[in-house]
C-alpha cells in the first residue's frame, strides 16, 4: 500500500511525495490484505494537514488480476471525494504501467466507481 500526496492548484494536482504508511498484512480465508492501523491514519492526517498536502491516490496490489474488492471499498485510506484507488495486478511484479492498473474514483456518495484506463492515462502524466 502506497499513497500519492501533493498539492492542488485549481484542477491540477502535483504529486510531491509517495508515502508508504505503517501497515501489517493478514491472511484470511478470503485471501490476503494489508491493514493501516488507526494511529497511523491519525498520524498521516495530522502530517497532511500540517504540511498543507492532500491525498490524491492510494495504490495497492492483488496477487492476480487487478480489481477493487469489497474490502478495498470498505477500508480505503483515501476517503476524499475524487480520490483515486489504483490496483496493480500480480503483486506489482512487472514495471508500473497505467494501462495495466484497475482504477477507481470515489464519488460524493462514497462509492468507488471504475475509472476507464484511457481516462486515467489522460489524467495522469508520470515524469522523471
Amino acid at each position: 500500500m502506497a499513497l500519492w500526496v501533493g498539492v492542488q492548484q485549481d484542477q491540477h494536482f502535483g504529486v510531491t511525495e509517495t508515502v508508504i504508511p505503517a501497515q501489517r498484512h493478514i491472511r484470511t480465508g478470503d485471501g490476503v490484505c494489508v491493514i493501516v492501523p488507526a494511529e497511523e491514519l491519525h498520524r498521516l492526517n495530522v502530517w497532511l494537514y500540517k504540511s498543507s498536502l492532500k491525498l490524491f491516490a492510494q495504490i495497492h496490489s492483488h496477487p492476480g488480476r487487478a480489481y477493487h474488492s469489497t474490502t478495498d471499498d470498505a477500508y480505503a485510506v483515501a476517503t476524499t471525494v475524487g480520490c483515486l484507488s489504483l490496483v496493480v495486478p500480480n503483486f506489482a511484479r512487472e514495471p508500473f504501467d497505467l494501462a495495466r492498473v484497475a482504477a477507481y474514483r470515489l464519488d460524493a456518495k462514497a462509492n468507488w466507481n471504475e475509472f476507464p484506463s484511457a481516462a486515467l492515462r489522460r489524467m495522469i502524466t508520470i515524469t522523471g
